[in-house]
């Protein structure tokens, strides 16, 4: 396996802390894992500040996921970024559909092309 998962979970709360490579070929795998715990947990933190690589079907993943959540009335967060996570979001133009709290150094935030306000985020989102 080219990543790891942690999971803490309890009734209405479950914290996943991903690590690795999220890559296609891995998807379908961590899919069939998450989906069952997104149906019964009200609340779904996604800790990936430990992804070495993320690609487009994972982002396709979590916006499925969010969007699901969203319809169950449930929370689907990314509590934590790499700098891989963030480039493909940002690539994708994605950063406010997710609306999270991304912490970078002001240094780091010169890499990327997404500002911070969430102004324009709809507050069912947030």
């Amino acid at each position: 396996m080219s990543y790891t998962v942690e999971l803490e979970e309890d009734t209405q709360s479950c914290t996943i802390k991903l690590s690795g490579k999220l890559n296609v070929y891995n998807v379908k795998e961590f899919k069939d894992m998450i989906l069952p715990i997104t149906e019964r947990v009200p609340t779904i933190n996604v800790d990936l500040k430990e992804v070495t690589e993320f690609d487009s079907s994972f982002l396709q993943l979590f916006i499925s996921l969010k969007n699901s959540a969203y319809q169950l009335g449930h929370i689907f967060k990314i509590t934590s970024h790499s700098k891989s996570v963030l480039h493909v979001i940002d690539v994708f133009g994605l950063v406010g559909f997710f609306a999270d709290k991304i912490v970078l150094s002001s240094k780091d935030r010169k890499e990327f092309n997404f500002s911070y306000g969430t102004a324009r985020v709809p507050k069912t989102l947030r």
